[in-house]
C-alpha cells in the first residue's frame, strides 16, 4: 500500500484538485487528494477524522501520515506556533529484550515546565495508560508505565494537558530488531533504519545505570554498525543498555520510538581492565 500511495502521489502532484477524485472512494480519499494538492494541514486532519469515524488497520494510513511528515519537517510544521505548551513533552515508546526486562513501556518526559500541569495518556481503546502531575520547574521531570507483555495497539492517542487534548497517531513499529546482541564476540550489532526524508537519521547509544536503574551521565553515541562492549567510567554501574531511536513531532509533542536491550556485563572484570 505505501509504494502503492507514493506512486500514485508523485504521478498525480500536478493534477488540479478536482481531478484528485480519481484516488479510489475510501475513508482515506480526502488525504491523499489533500496530499497531491500539498496541503499536509488538511490532510493531517482529514487523517484524524477519518480514523476517528472508521476502523482502518494501520497499513493503510502509516503511508498517509508518513507523507504527511516528509511534507511537513518531521511534523513540526503541523503544530500552531501561536499555541504554547507548558513545557518541552515527549511520549516515547519503548521495547525491550534481554535477561531482565521483556516487553514494552512508555515514557512521558518533560523539560522546562512553565506551570504546574496535569498529563494523561489514553489509549485507542480508552484506556488511561499514564497520569502524572508535571512541576513548574526547569528540570527535566518523567513518568513511566509499567512494563506491557503486548504491544502498545496502534491509533489514536489522545495526551491531555491540562485538559487540552493533542491527538497522537501511533503505531509501533514492526517486531524485526533494530539491534541485537552477540555473545561469542560480546559486541551489539546495530541495524540502519530508514527515517523519513525531513525526519533525524536513526540514534544508537548506550547508557549506563546504577543498582535502582537510575541513569549514569549522558548516553553515549554507538558509531558503528558492529560495536564492541564499553569499558565503564561509573564505579557504581551495574547495568547497561544499547538501544536505537527514531524520532518525529506531532502537535508539538516529539514522539519517539525506541528500541532497547540489557547487555550483560560484570563490572569486577570491567574494573580490572581499568
Amino acid at each position: 500500500m505505501r509504494k502503492t500511495l507514493l506512486i500514485a502521489l508523485s504521478t498525480f502532484s500536478q493534477i488540479h484538485s478536482a481531478q484528485a477524485s480519481w484516488f479510489a472512494d475510501t475513508p482515506l480519499q480526502p488525504v491523499y487528494q489533500a496530499l497531491v494538492n500539498h496541503q499536509p494541514q488538511l490532510a493531517w486532519q482529514e487523517l484524524i477524522l477519518a480514523m476517528s469515524n472508521n476502523s482502518i488497520d494501520s497499513q493503510y494510513w502509516l503511508p498517509a501520515k508518513q507523507e504527511i511528515l516528509k511534507q511537513t519537517s518531521c511534523g513540526q510544521e503541523l503544530f500552531n506556533r501561536d499555541e504554547s505548551l507548558p513545557a518541552q513533552i515527549s511520549v516515547t515508546f519503548i521495547r525491550r529484550s534481554g535477561l531482565s526486562s521483556q516487553g514494552f513501556q512508555i515514557k512521558l518526559s518533560a523539560e522546562g515546565t512553565t506551570k504546574d500541569s496535569k498529563v494523561e495518556l489514553i489509549s485507542p481503546s480508552s484506556k488511561i495508560l499514564l497520569h502524572t502531575s508535571l512541576a513548574k520547574k526547569t528540570e527535566y521531570q518523567e513518568v513511566e508505565t509499567e512494563e506491557m507483555l503486548n504491544k502498545p495497539m496502534a491509533g489514536i492517542y489522545t495526551l491531555n494537558i491540562n485538559q487540552k487534548p493533542y491527538l497522537l497517531l501511533i503505531t509501533i513499529p514492526n517486531n524485526k530488531s533494530w539491534i541485537t546482541y552477540d555473545s561469542t564476540t560480546n559486541t551489539v550489532h546495530t541495524l540502519p533504519q530508514k527515517s523519513i526524508d525531513s525526519c533525524s537519521q536513526a540514534l544508537s547509544s548506550w547508557q549506563w545505570f546504577d543498582t535502582t536503574y537510575a541513569m549514569l551521565g549522558s548516553k553515549i553515541p554507538i558509531d558503528a554498525k558492529i560495536a564492541p562492549i564499553p569499558v565503564s567510567q561509573y564505579q557504581k554501574a551495574k547495568h547497561l543498555s544499547a538501544s536505537v531511536s527514531v524520532y518525529e513531532y506531532q502537535q508539538g509533542i516529539e514522539v519517539g520510538y525506541v528500541q532497547r536491550i540489557s547487555i550483560p556485563f560484570s563490572p569486577i572484570t570491567l574494573e580490572r581492565k581499568n
